[in-house]
């Protein structure tokens, strides 16, 4: 286990603070400085949350977080449900999700979410119904450190967001197989 004095971790402060508010710190998301601190540095850092009791993972796609269990804030599902959206729209599509929003950039009134009735109904189970509330959500993930502005009205998917694309591929994978798996219905007999 690696350490080193905190006054020789630089950055200490705001690193400890966007870590401990949930931000992702990537190499292309607004937090890169940060990023660029950490990374000399991720050892002791490590050593440093586990000592607290937290878990921070040091993802291989190129970005950190810390992993926490108390992760229950109303925000949370919204945008679980709003990636789940977007995932599933792009592979209906026949799109690569993950190039598509690591390369691509988006725009509020591009988004699929309130155009089809199945992601509205979807949307609405986590209090999602208008272009303003997918703008909090975007915000959101502005803050957490999964996108950032990129451009006027327009916003860019970081690395981070692949946590979001392992989770909706694996349960869109689950909901498939239990279709797969389910019994046909039986088919009715005649009593004639």
């Amino acid at each position: 286990m690696t350490s080193l004095p905190l006054d020789r971790m630089e950055r200490f402060q705001d690193i400890f603070d966007a870590l401990r508010g949930g931000r992702h710190l990537s190499a292309d998301n607004d937090d890169a400085a940060l990023w660029r601190a950490w990374r000399p540095h991720k050892e002791a850092w490590t050593a440093l949350f586990a000592a607290m009791g937290l878990r921070l993972v040091d993802d291989p796609a190129g970005f950190c977080f810390l992993s926490r269990d108390d992760a229950n804030s109303t925000a949370t599902p919204k945008l679980a449900v709003f990636m789940l959206v977007l995932i599933r729209h792009l592979c209906d599509a026949e799109e690569d999700p993950e190039a598509t929003l690591l390369e691509g950039s988006f725009s509020l009134a591009e988004l699929p979410h309130l155009g089809k009735e199945r992601y509205r109904q979807w949307l609405t189970l986590v209090d999602i119904k208008t272009e303003d509330d997918l703008q909090k959500v975007v915000q959101s993930l502005s803050r957490l450190g999964f996108a950032r502005a990129a451009g006027p009205g327009r916003f860019r998917f970081c690395l981070p967001v692949l946590r979001f694309v392992a989770l909706c591929q694996e349960a869109l994978r689950d909901a498939a197989q239990e279709a797969e798996d389910a019994p046909a219905p039986a088919a009715e007999e005649d009593s004639a």
